[in-house]
């Protein structure tokens, strides 16, 4: 039997093996360890790696190293922890992420615990990537210029979790090192693998004619995110502490707040109640806020991180009237300072020592809605919308009515069969409500991305103006079978012009109810998640379809993962 294990040393997977069977005792030597996978299905993924020896400390019974539970060690206890020096491969990042992600599907090589740990960090690495939560970096390493990609870990409950889980044996190298040392330097090293599998290389396309003396530092420094060189090229004159300087603190405003407030970014609408309004400092920009009258207004504020009813306004903050809030104003301050680099049109605001709001044009508004409140929100901010934003958007409604005297026999007595004709009109909506041409044409004359339609602001950008104006050439009156209509329903719309509802009448909203067969009760299509509301009687998963994981899917626990596992897949804390 081969059991294979891992640990992260180095800056890069070290792996080696565990065969069982009759040992020659040495005084330091692990003697059941090996680093020949050859003739395993691990051989072609360790051809040409680096050859090393680590110094492991591992439990110890005797005169030799505790073999691994997987191995049968379990039940003996281990008399003392010494070190043991272990022969293992180093490999390169690219055939140590495809290892991790086939270690645990080989028939002939046993993964010890601590490698099915580093399994699970190259899929969390792979997850990371794969939802966008990593940012690049510039760092010196061994006195040289490397380009890498950090993870952005937004779940400090999960990273915790992680650290908790690891097992002994992927820290043991040289003596040991703090569990969530070894998890932030693995966690880094395989996002940056998972990045640069899925990045094209290059990632600026190629200069075009003479290329010049000094190619700039930031440009050679995109150049190496990609593919599988990160060293960075020196040239004389190179100052990388502004950039390296610049990357840092943007990653510094990624990371979501640890205490229990936040800063809060409240949008309000022009016209607003004064009482939804918090009192505004006496600073020239809260002064501008009150004196614009229908301009926009972001308000500052402290929120409570886990209960986000707890809303202190920047106002009374710097009333001083937040005395039961320790350290207010700095957390403020902070947080302000933070959210800068994400949303840039504040840097007026906060030439103010009292910053407590920013007053907006309907631009600007716009901007926030579409640029900045997302960012925020994603970097761990508060953020506060009204009630339609993100929902009131142009959109189209297909309204169909039976004709009369269609069906026949069964079908008639139902209402009518998928060949009866039906009258439909596509219209314009807006929710409930219809646009009508003039108002479309007014709101383009407009040109602006947020309008006010019967008393409801509606965001309406170019593409959209564009594609409904579009719409308007055709015919939007007709005549159509029961199965076109129902097709209509699923597939009518797109990016621009979405389709929002239908109304059916009453015979062809019973006609949908019978014409399909009742599921199982209280079950439901597999991997199918919708609403059809427009259609009376209808059941979840016809409209608006969305994929989502299959519960249960594969997911490993990190129980079984912990520091109990002895041998030596394991060593002490």
């Amino acid at each position: 039997m081969l059991v294979a294990h891992a640990t992260w040393h180095g800056g890069a997977l070290c792996l080696w093996a565990e065969r069982t069977g009759p040992y020659e005792p040495h005084p330091d030597v692990h003697p059941f360890a090996t680093r020949d996978f050859t003739g395993t299905s691990y051989e072609p993924l360790v051809k040409g790696a680096f050859r090393v020896e680590l110094t492991m400390t591992l439990p110890t019974h005797g005169d030799h190293p505790l073999p691994s539970p997987e191995c049968g060690a379990e039940g003996v206890v281990p008399e003392e922890l010494r070190d043991w020096r272990v022969p293992a491969l180093v490999l390169e990042p690219f055939p140590a992420m495809t290892l991790l992600q086939l270690a645990e599907h080989s028939a002939d090589v046993v993964p010890g615990s601590d490698l099915r740990y580093l399994c699970l960090l190259a899929d969390e690495a792979m997850r990371l990537a794969g939802r966008g939560q990593v940012l690049p970096a510039l760092l010196r390493e061994d006195g040289d210029l490397v380009a890498r990609w950090r993870p952005v870990v937004d779940d400090p409950a999960r990273f915790a979790d992680l650290a908790r889980a690891m097992p002994a044996a992927c820290r043991a190298a040289d003596g040991g090192r703090p569990a969530a040392e070894v998890l932030r330097e693995a966690l880094t090293g395989l996002v940056d693998t998972a990045v640069r599998g899925v990045v094209p290389h290059p990632l600026l396309p190629p200069r075009r004619g003479k290329a010049p003396d000094r190619v700039p530092l930031a440009e050679r420094w995109v150049q190496a995110l990609t593919g599988p060189d990160h060293s960075v090229p020196r040239e004389p004159g190179d100052d990388a502490d502004d950039l390296i300087a610049e990357l840092d603190a943007w990653a510094a405003a990624s990371r979501r707040p640890a205490g229990p407030l936040r800063v809060c970014f409240r949008l309000v609408e022009p016209g607003a109640a004064a009482t939804d309004v918090p009192d505004a400092p006496d600073d020239p920009h809260e002064k501008a806020v009150e004196e614009a009258g229908d301009a926009w207004r972001v308000e500052f504020a402290l929120q409570g991180t886990d209960d986000p009813s707890l809303y202190v306004p920047a106002a009374t903050v710097w009333a001083g009237e937040a005395t039961s809030i320790a350290d207010a104003e700095e957390t403020l301050l902070t947080g302000l300072g933070r959210a800068l680099r994400l949303f840039p049109d504040m840097s007026a605001a906060l030439d103010s020592p009292t910053p407590g709001g920013l007053a907006l044009d309907t631009a600007g508004a716009f901007r926030f809605l579409r640029q900045a409140a997302p960012m925020l929100a994603a970097a761990g901010f508060g953020v506060l919308l009204p009630k339609w934003a993100g929902k009131a958007k142009l959109g189209l409604r297909l309204t169909t009515r039976a004709q009369d005297g269609e069906g026949s026999g069964a079908a008639a007595s139902s209402g009518f069969d998928l060949r009866s004709l039906v009258d439909f009109r596509w219209d314009l909506a807006i929710g409930d409500e219809t646009v009508d041409e003039a108002e479309l044409e007014e709101l383009a004359r407009l040109k602006t991305p947020l309008v006010r339609l019967r008393g409801q602001w509606v965001e309406l950008d170019e593409r959209q103006l564009q594609a409904a104006l579009e719409f308007l050439r055709h015919p939007r009156r007709g005549t159509m079978t029961a199965a076109e209509a129902m097709r209509a329903v699923i597939h009518a719309g797109d990016d621009a012009l979405p389709s929002w509802t239908s109304t059916p009448t009453a015979r062809s909203a019973t006609f949908v109810r019978r014409s399909r067969p009742p599921p199982h009760p209280g079950r439901h299509p597999r991997r199918l998640r919708g609403t059809a509301a427009s259609l009376p009687g209808a059941r979840p998963g016809l409209v608006d379809v969305h994929e989502r994981p299959r519960p249960g899917r594969r997911r490993r626990r990190l129980d079984g993962l912990g520091q109990d596992d002895l041998g030596a897949g394991s060593a002490g804390a």
